[in-house]
């Protein structure tokens, strides 16, 4: 619980405008924003530290983003950090047709299956997409980030045309339902990620073990 005395009215107003949650915030002690700070912030899934060293700008901007920042000064540090640690629910989807996985985020899964199999919008030019995984999460943009880049080898891309106009579908890759999985056990056990509400419908699964496909990166000059 935040020890309210430290807080500023203006800072309390501050928290309650951007829907800061509390589970979010994290008492620095009087510390400026150190490594070991950011590292303990990281571990424990907060990202705005209160009761920091103040702001050169403001003595009474006591707040700070895990990147070192002043969210009073710049509110558009907090509106990126706080998109990382927002509720959602991490999916794998799989084509048996385009032989490809997609691991996306969405806040319903329901709407987002009927939204990748629709004639007129399905996406990656394929229709028969069906959700084999999903689970809930606290801090969905930053899981979402995390698990891309644990599968980077297997990233592609297609391209398909949506509503008459040229698109690029992302995240995907060309690999098993196995290695997805792999990664997200990855995600709790290594990186300490905690997934609530998991539906993994594994009957499913033997279908969508493709061959894990490492995708060819450009070489830079």
């Amino acid at each position: 619980m935040i020890s309210k005395h430290l807080l500023t009215t203006e800072q309390e107003d501050f928290i309650k405008k951007y829907k800061i949650s509390e589970e979010l915030l994290f008492d620095a002690e009087g510390e400026g924003m150190t490594d070991e700070l950011k590292q303990t912030m990281s571990e424990n899934n907060k990202v705005i530290a209160y009761n920091a060293k103040a702001c050169p700008k403001d003595a009474d901007h006591t707040l700070k983003t895990t990147g070192g920042h002043c969210p009073q000064c710049d509110t558009t540090k907090v509106t990126l950090v706080l998109k990382d640690h927002k509720p959602g629910f991490l999916y794998v989807a799989g084509s048996r047709k385009g032989k490809v996985i997609k691991v996306g985020s969405t806040n319903d899964t329901k709407d987002r299956v009927k939204a990748l199999n629709v004639t007129l919008t399905m996406f990656s030019g394929y229709d028969d997409w069906e959700i084999l995984y999903e689970a809930k999460t606290i801090a969905i943009g930053r899981i979402d980030k995390l698990i891309q880049s644990k599968l980077e080898d297997y990233k592609t891309s297609i391209q398909f045309f949506k509503s008459g106009k040229l698109q690029i579908a992302t995240e995907l890759y060309l690999c098993s339902y196995n290695k997805i999985k792999e990664a997200i056990v990855e995600l709790q056990e290594v990186d300490g990620v905690k997934f609530t509400l998991v539906n993994e419908r594994r009957h499913l699964t033997t279908d969508y073990q493709f061959k894990n496909l490492k995708v060819s990166k450009p070489v830079e000059a």
